[in-house]
């Protein structure tokens, strides 16, 4: 749609100005309009680069501006795994050095943006989301960015309208206006969890019309990931379901979601189980020893064979420290790593998921609050699309899953960092504001210091 491209270069302007001058601000605005930006996929700007290629370019390079000037609160000491992130990113860039001299500048430079992400995404929210209202800033800046693909999502659903031809399995992927599904399930996603925070941690349980609100907005979302047709997201949503209910021990409601998602299967019985069974249909053939294991994961084994052969033909220092290969269509996120990374790479890589897996856990059982939840919530999401998709590739995904992880970590070590503080000493107006979200009886600005006790 061509319509859009001046409006998201407006916007896409005014956002990257506001991130410049106020990181907060310029990450809402960067949210809210990331679709539109998405949008304008075909359209180049310079040097064969396109509008987002350009745009997400430039975000973490000033966030890597405000990363190295920021002091006290929100520097980079006070981020936790800080030594983790610094070595995983340092070798992001060597690699990418190692993919321009064996490519060319734009493919290296190109790596280099995609995987940086991580660590802006990690550090971006817990530096500057983290007091007063500003986390609700950002739950909004989530829930208004799905605004405007949702409506493209429900038109189509209720329409069948299609503005770019897609298809899983045989099923019609709603898509949209943007390259992939992915684009679409990715907004889908990132607008229902945004929901859910802001319901659980903003929503009183007396206002009635906002959850109402909220609860219908979501229903809708649900709605439009659904019909996106991704295996992975329907996964994604399943397990959601569980872990919201379940660690938040709201059986109530886990029942209620179970008694309304039979009702709707037997009302829309014909359409639905069809389509679900068409979709996994190859799984399900798998299961039943009917079909091939290689047929499933969409016969992504025959790529991922095929690569890891050529992989075995490399000499042994590019199977070690990275082949100079561009692999970002490996579609499985840790392949793609030991084409780019190599051996030491993706050790790495495994050392940071598996260290940030352990810290998540460890704050479960501790206290199973909100952003712990969320935390493990979109964690596990990002090991499912690590199987089938290239997650390290897409920015946005990177700062929604990295950004509430580290969010969730920086507010459990500002509140262990508080405890041997008496409550007499907590309620002095001169200590300097820590994170809060959720209320205690301790004092308000400290919400998970009397639950780590």
């Amino acid at each position: 749609m061509d319509s859009i491209l001046p409006v998201a270069m407006g916007l896409g302007f005014i956002s990257i100005l506001a991130l410049i001058a106020n990181p907060a601000v310029g990450m809402v605005i960067v949210f809210i309009i990331k679709p539109l930006i998405d949008a304008s996929w075909e359209h180049f700007l310079f040097l064969g680069l396109r509008v987002p290629e350009v745009y997400s370019g430039l975000i973490p390079i000033i966030l890597l501006g405000h990363m190295a000037i920021s002091k006290r609160e929100n520097s980079l000491a006070r981020m936790p795994l800080k030594g983790l992130w610094l070595a995983y990113s340092t070798y992001i860039l060597i690699f990418s050095f190692i993919i321009a001299y064996g490519g060319d500048s734009k493919s290296g430079a190109s790596v280099f943006f995609r995987y940086i992400n991580g660590i802006i995404g990690f550090y971006f929210i817990q530096a500057y989301f983290r007091e007063g209202n500003r986390f609700k800033w950002f739950l909004w800046a989530l829930i208004l960015g799905g605004l405007f693909p949702m409506s493209l999502g429900l038109y189509q659903a209720m329409t069948g309208f299609q503005w770019q031809q897609a298809q899983a399995e045989g099923l019609v992927r709603n898509i949209g206006i943007w390259h992939d599904g992915v684009n679409m399930r990715t907004y889908a996603i990132q607008t229902i969890l945004g929901l859910l925070l802001y319901s659980a941690l903003y929503v009183k349980a007396w206002n009635i019309p906002l959850k109402v609100m909220t609860l219908s907005y979501l229903a809708l979302s649900t709605v439009v990931m659904v019909r996106v047709y991704s295996k992975a997201a329907m996964l994604t949503f399943a397990i959601w379901v569980l872990c919201w209910t379940i660690l938040r021990r709201q059986f109530a409601v886990l029942a209620v979601l179970a008694v309304a998602g039979l009702l709707i299967t037997t009302y829309f019985a014909d359409n639905l189980i069809d389509q679900i069974g068409t979709l996994f249909h190859k799984e399900l053939g798998f299961v039943s020893g009917k079909v091939d294991g290689k047929m499933t994961f969409q016969g992504r084994w025959f790529g991922w064979v095929e690569m890891m052969t050529e992989w075995e033909r490399l000499p042994a220092m590019s199977q070690l420290f990275g082949s100079g290969i561009i692999a970002t269509g490996a579609h499985n996120d840790f392949l793609q790593m030991l084409f780019h990374g190599g051996v030491v790479g993706l050790v790495i890589y495994l050392s940071l998921l598996i260290v940030i897996g352990v810290r998540i856990g460890r704050n479960l059982l501790a206290k199973a609050d909100e952003m712990a939840v969320a935390a493990l919530m979109v964690y596990l999401m990002w090991l499912i699309d690590a199987v089938g998709l290239v997650p390290s590739a897409y920015p946005a995904e990177q700062w929604l899953v990295w950004g509430l992880i580290g969010m969730s970590l920086r507010m459990r070590a500002d509140a262990a960092s508080l405890q041997p503080v008496k409550e007499e000493v907590v309620d002095r107006e001169d200590l300097p504001l820590e994170a809060s979200l959720i209320k205690t009886k301790v004092q308000h600005r400290y919400p998970l210091l009397s639950d780590l006790r």
